[in-house]
This record gives C-alpha cells, sequence and structure tokens, in this order.
C-alpha cells in the first residue's frame, strides 16, 4: 500500500480499520505513523510480530480452526510483559498459519475446518479444493496442534 493511499485513506471520516496481510510489520507501523489515531490496524498474517509492532487484533481464519490458541497468542503477546511464552506458542502456530496462508486459503481453510471437524463443504466455483500434494502439511499442522479429529 502506497503512503499516498494510506494518506487519502485516513482522510476517509467512515475508514476507521485496516487489515493488514502483507507479512511485513513495518507497513503497519507505517500506517499508523500516517495515520494516528484515526486508523485501527489489525494482523492479517504474521500476528506475534504485529502485535509487538502494535497492531489491536488478528483477522485470521486460524481463529476459526484453532480458536483457543489463537485467544491464547493474544494473551501471551499483548496482556504479558515477557516476551517468551507469546514466542513459543506462536513458533508451536506457524506451520498451521502458513498451511492456511497464501492463494490457496480458501480451500485450505475449507479442508482444515473438515479435519477438525467442523465440514463446511468444498470451495464454490472457481476456487478449486486443495490440491492433494498440499494435505499433508495441513494434517501435519493439524495433528501437531492435536486438532486433527477426521482419522487419516
Amino acid at each position: 500500500m502506497s503512503a499516498e493511499l494510506v494518506a487519502r485513506l485516513s482522510t476517509i471520516d467512515t475508514v476507521r480499520y485496516i487489515k493488514e496481510s502483507s507479512g511485513d510489520p513495518q507497513r503497519g507501523v507505517r500506517i499508523m505513523d500516517l495515520c494516528g489515531e484515526r486508523m485501527t490496524v489489525f494482523a492479517g498474517y504474521k500476528p506475534w510480530e504485529a502485535y509487538r509492532c502494535g497492531a489491536k487484533g488478528y483477522v485470521s481464519v486460524m481463529g476459526n480452526i484453532a480458536p483457543a490458541l489463537s485467544r491464547e497468542l493474544y494473551e501471551l503477546t499483548v496482556n504479558r510483559p515477557e516476551i517468551g511464552p507469546g514466542f513459543a506458542l506462536y513458533r508451536r502456530l506457524m506451520p498451521l498459519i502458513d498451511a492456511l496462508a497464501g492463494d490457496l486459503y480458501v480451500s485450505a481453510t475449507k479442508t482444515a475446518l473438515g479435519l477438525v471437524g467442523m465440514p463446511v463443504g468444498h470451495p464454490r466455483p472457481p476456487r478449486l479444493p486443495l490440491p492433494s500434494a498440499a494435505l499433508p502439511r495441513l494434517r501435519k499442522a493439524l495433528a501437531d496442534l492435536d486438532l486433527l479429529k477426521v482419522p487419516a
């Protein structure tokens, strides 16, 4: 997002929140610098770093798949002065966060929801189901967090 676009957005009274999903926490910091209190930044990817840089929340599909872990990450990272516990949990969550990220996030999310016992069906066209090559990575990420409910 260019500084010019952020500056224009900051003058619009109806825009108060932004989900910054680039994975670069400095972009969120830049938005905060340019917009001040007029804009609240939420992380869309890499929440630990974004929280540490001032993001007020995390908008991610991981919260639908692992809500308790998502809440715990927030509590450990935002509400505790020590860095270690939140970072340790974040490192455990990163394989799942990464498995859900990118161009296949809709397909991966729907597959993950099914694997944790909340089947929601396949994506609507033109999106396709998760490619079989991506399934082992997702299953492992869920299993490592003890979230996998559907047997192999």
